[in-house]
């Protein structure tokens, strides 16, 4: 039966062309537009090496610092903040404090735009690197400020080419820096991981530890260990801001921390309001109905197309039905072929997205050409995969029950005699 469907929706593209390449455009254009935001979307919050558990991490940001009426700060967290009241919670997850910089270099006879990270020892408990060399930065040379760092693949080979990097020492920012490691490259997509060089924040050109401000250039990375669940956290670090605040009445000031976040959280407030601090759940909610009314309008007009098409195959109809075929076995016909021929479509659509993300795929993941050689890391898992197929079994069923219905309900004799249809 549906090697006969098969052969009715080929007959059918071929007999009117100009209507099927305007059912095959709407639904791959919008199928297509549809997967580009779901591969964008999972390639930002899908665990992979080395955030191999951001499915299970909350990260705070953002500090939004008031005094009155009179003025209000935005920035990241400060060092201060996170040591002396996001830390001092109880049980403590694993939680590091990273902050990152561009530097420039010499590479292939122009100059490249890198990305170093400033982070702490628990970084590398966090996430999983692969070492090609040596190893990371350990408590001891974080509290010694030592001038250590840990390097790309990629950085290595600029520097040092084939030859062994460890204990070379190479220049960044017009500081020298030992090197003690080499990790494979991380993919432009790992938005808390990217970097060509990470170093401890101790042992950079300024002392984040001696800032004494509340707000700062950081970000918290928060891994719960085992039996702790993400709420308790969120409720520990709350209390911890109502201390903050009480201790601040005084002055006038009082401090807002976004979050802490998760990963799809933290993706959404990316296209959100930043200076909102609120829940996303509204936010969410907003985007997940744009969805629909997106794949709703299409669909109506598919809707009118395969109107149209299925009438013009009313004879048919109505000889199968004078001959016996059923109400229901006429609407399950044109609803399967009105699927199949949206699969096709379907299928169009997730070759045109697999094409998109790799042609604009630095502009997707906000990486600059400057950057040089960048490991972009995009990929169609079986979860986008899924996504493709329901979404086409979406469209297909949007689009096609209505026509079928009314098909299915035609009267025989009127049609065969040329009335009404």
């Amino acid at each position: 039966m549906l090697r006969n469907y098969l052969k009715i929706v080929l007959k059918t593209l071929l007999h009117k062309k100009f209507f099927s390449a305007l059912n095959l455009f709407g639904i791959s254009t919008t199928v297509m537009i549809i997967m580009v935001a779901a591969l964008v979307f999972d390639n930002h919050t899908a665990p992979r090496v080395p955030e191999v558990y951001l499915d299970k991490m909350l990260f705070v940001e953002r500090v939004k610092t008031t005094h009155g009426d009179d003025w209000i700060t935005l920035n990241g967290v400060g060092i201060k903040l996170i040591d002396e009241y996001l830390k001092k919670i109880e049980p403590r997850p694993l939680m590091c404090a990273s902050t990152s910089e561009v530097f420039e270099l010499y590479a292939s006879g122009k100059l490249q735009r890198k990305k170093m990270i400033h982070t702490e020892p628990s970084f590398w408990s966090i996430y999983r690197f692969t070492f090609q060399e040596g190893r990371p930065f350990n408590v001891s040379e974080f509290t010694q400020h030592e001038p250590v760092v840990v390097i790309s693949r990629m950085l290595r080979d600029h520097f040092f080419g084939n030859n062994v990097a460890l204990g070379q020492t190479i220049t960044i920012r017009a500081k020298e820096y030992r090197v003690i490691g080499v990790v494979d490259d991380v993919p432009a997509n790992c938005s808390h991981t990217y970097a060509d060089a990470w170093i401890p924040y101790s042992a950079g050109a300024f002392d984040f530890q001696d800032s004494g401000d509340l707000d700062g250039g950081f970000s918290l990375d928060i891994l719960p260990v085992k039996g702790q669940s993400s709420e308790s956290i969120k409720m520990a670090m709350a209390e911890s801001i109502r201390r903050l605040n009480t201790e601040l009445r005084s002055s006038g000031k009082m401090v807002i921390i976004s979050g802490p976040e998760n990963s799809m959280e933290l993706f959404a407030r990316g296209y959100a309001d930043h200076t909102s601090f609120g829940g996303l759940t509204d936010y969410l909610v907003k985007w997940i109905g744009a969805l629909l009314l997106f794949m709703l309008l299409p669909s109506i007009n598919l809707m009118s197309l395969n109107i149209t098409r299925i009438r013009e195959r009313a004879s048919e109809m109505a000889v199968r039905k004078a001959f016996g075929a059923s109400r229901k076995r006429l609407f399950g016909q044109l609803l399967a072929e009105n699927v199949i021929l949206t699969m096709v479509g379907g299928v169009i659509g997730l070759i045109l997205s697999i094409v998109v993300i790799h042609v604009f795929s630095y502009q997707l993941l906000g990486v600059e050409a400057d950057q040089g050689n960048v490991v972009l890391g995009i990929q169609v898992n079986y979860y986008v995969f899924g996504f493709a197929l329901i979404t086409c079994l979406v469209f297909g069923l949007l689009s096609g029950v209505l026509p079928a219905l009314r098909m299915s309900k035609l009267n025989p004799a009127e049609v065969l005699k040329g009335g009404s249809k």
